[in-house]
């Protein structure tokens, strides 16, 4: 997932369509790279950027909606938005797609999905009808019990935003721990990280 920010031309060149060339250019230099998504703001002091930005090929959202993102992993990672900011987004890759749901509370949202997905290599993962969780890899295999995946699809399911990953990174990086993975730990755990990891090392 790549941000575009402050996006701008020089006054005397406007009308030509740079801006939008810019994010073309860099839409396909993103997409060669490997990311699925392209993520933009906005304030609603610039109304106009609303359909500057659709013509752009993104989908704009209304000020103050926030972006909900998933993966196949059960990751999800919220983007909240305050009231005078607009968000928006681009689909890089074909499988990007958006999915009408509901929070426990009744809310509806909107999850896009596709977007996070495990690198070349990683262990392919199968949730078994009796709960358990078998883990497959180069011919090698190996089952987690009910109990022990059921907490790890909490915590993955865990939503955190973008500041609590922020919050928790530099932390994650002193234990080696992913942050997003990290600021879903504490989450749902409701201990700090260094509780966390002195636990796991008893």
């Amino acid at each position: 997932m790549v941000d575009i920010e402050a996006l701008s031309v020089a006054p005397e060149v406007g009308g030509r369509r740079l801006g939008h060339r810019l994010i073309e250019r860099a839409s396909a230099h993103y997409r060669g790279l490997g990311y699925r998504l392209m993520m933009g703001t906005f304030t609603t002091s610039s109304p106009f950027l609303t359909a500057y930005y659709r013509q752009a090929g993104f989908t704009v959202l209304e000020p103050g909606e926030s972006i909900v993102i998933y993966d196949p992993l059960g990751m999800v990672i919220h983007h909240p938005s305050a009231p005078h900011v607009v968000q928006g987004w681009k689909a890089l890759h074909p499988d990007v797609a958006v999915v009408d749901t509901y929070l426990p509370d009744g809310t509806p949202i909107k999850l896009i999905t596709e977007v996070l997905v495990p690198p070349d290599g990683e262990p392919e993962a199968v949730l078994n009808d009796d709960g358990t969780l078998t883990l497959r890899k180069d011919g090698a295999s190996h089952t987690i019990k009910a109990g022990t995946a059921d907490k790890m699809r909490q915590m993955f399911q865990t939503p955190v935003t973008h500041q609590e990953v922020a919050a928790v990174a530099e932390e994650a990086a002193r234990y080696g721990i992913e942050p997003v993975v990290a600021a879903r730990l504490r989450k749902a755990s409701g201990y700090s990280l260094r509780e966390l990891v002195g636990t796991c090392s008893r």
